[in-house]
C-alpha cells in the first residue's frame, strides 16, 4: 500500500507497526484491532527503534484488551480532556451557580491545567497526586507565579502561601474530579486526595515595637488633626469616629481579642466616650 513506508504485523494482523511514506520523522505508527472494539485504534509510538516500538504497541493492544474485559474506557483520557468533559456536563445539569463556576474554571486554568498537563488519567497515582500539594504552596513563591507577580504589579501583594481553607476547596474540587474519572471507568487506581495542609500556614507576622510605636503615633495624630491630618475638614462626629477607631485598634492590640470577639463586647463603643482619659505606655 502506498501509504506506508515500512510495515510490520504482529498478534495475526491484530497489530500493524508502520512508517509513513514520505514521513521525515520516522517514528513507527501502530494500527490496532482489538477484540471487543469496533474500528482501529491508531496513535504514534513515539520511536524509531523499531524493537521498542514493537514493545509500545504490544503494550497498547494488551491495555486496551484489558479495559475492554473490565468494562472501562477504551479512549486512553488526559486529566485536562477529562475536566472539560466533566466541567461541560456539570454546567449542562446546572450544578453550579455562576460564581462557582467561574470558580472551577480559574482554578483549572491557573494550577491544575499546568500540574497535571498532557497527564493520563492512569499515570495519575499516589505520588504524583501527594506531590501536588507542595507544587501549589510554592506555586507563588518560586513557580510559575513568582513570574507572573513579576509582571504583573497588582499582584505583588498577593498571598505568597495558600490558606487552609483554600488548599481543602482544591482538594474537595479534584476528589470531585478524580471520583468522576473513576466512576466513568476512565480511570482504573483512585489515588487519595488530601490537602498538605499541615505544612502550611497562613499567620502574618506581628508588628515590631517600632512598627506598634509607629501605629499608635499616626493613630493619636489621625484622631486629632495633627500632622499631616492638621488641615483635614472635619467635624465634631468625625473627630468621634477617629478617636473611636484608634481606641478600638489599641484595645485590641493591648488585649489580644480577635476582631470578631472585640465586636461583640457590649460597651466597647461606651470607651470612646472617655477617650481622653484613655492613656497607654506609647510614644507619641
Amino acid at each position: 500500500m502506498a501509504y506506508y513506508d515500512l510495515k510490520h504485523e504482529l498478534r495475526d494482523g491484530r497489530i500493524l507497526i508502520y512508517t509513513q511514506k514520505n514521513a521525515k520523522s520516522g517514528v513507527w505508527q501502530m494500527r490496532l484491532n482489538v477484540r471487543g472494539y469496533k474500528g482501529y485504534v491508531t496513535k504514534s509510538t513515539k520511536t524509531k527503534n523499531i524493537a521498542e516500538a514493537i514493545r509500545t504497541a504490544e503494550d497498547e493492544y494488551d491495555r486496551l484488551q484489558t479495559n475492554i474485559r473490565e468494562g472501562a474506557d477504551v479512549k486512553e483520557w488526559t486529566f485536562e480532556d477529562h475536566w472539560k468533559d466533566w466541567y461541560d456536563r456539570n454546567i449542562k445539569a446546572g450544578a453550579w451557580k455562576l460564581e462557582r463556576q467561574k470558580w472551577h474554571k480559574s482554578y483549572f486554568n491557573r494550577y491544575f491545567s499546568e500540574y497535571f498537563k498532557g497527564k493520563r488519567l492512569n499515570e495519575i497515582n499516589a505520588e504524583f497526586a501527594d506531590r501536588y500539594w507542595e507544587w501549589r504552596v510554592a506555586y507563588w513563591q518560586t513557580g510559575t507565579g513568582a513570574e507572573i507577580r513579576e509582571k504583573e504589579a497588582q499582584r505583588r501583594n498577593s498571598k505568597l502561601i495558600p490558606a487552609a481553607k483554600t488548599l481543602k476547596m482544591e482538594q474537595s474540587a479534584l476528589r470531585q474530579i478524580l471520583h468522576d474519572a473513576h466512576n466513568l471507568r476512565r480511570m482504573r487506581y483512585l489515588p487519595d486526595i488530601k490537602a498538605k495542609v499541615g505544612r502550611v500556614t497562613s499567620k502574618r507576622a506581628s508588628f515590631d515595637e517600632h512598627e506598634y510605636r509607629l501605629l499608635a503615633r499616626k493613630l493619636s495624630h489621625y484622631a486629632k488633626g495633627w500632622a499631616e491630618w492638621q488641615d483635614d475638614d472635619i467635624h465634631s462626629r468625625h473627630r468621634i469616629q477617629r478617636q473611636m477607631l484608634r481606641v478600638y485598634v489599641l484595645f485590641i492590640a493591648n488585649t489580644g481579642l480577635r476582631t470578631g470577639e472585640a465586636n461583640v463586647l457590649r460597651g466597647l463603643f461606651a470607651l470612646t466616650l472617655q477617650v481622653r482619659d484613655f492613656s497607654i505606655s506609647v510614644a507619641h
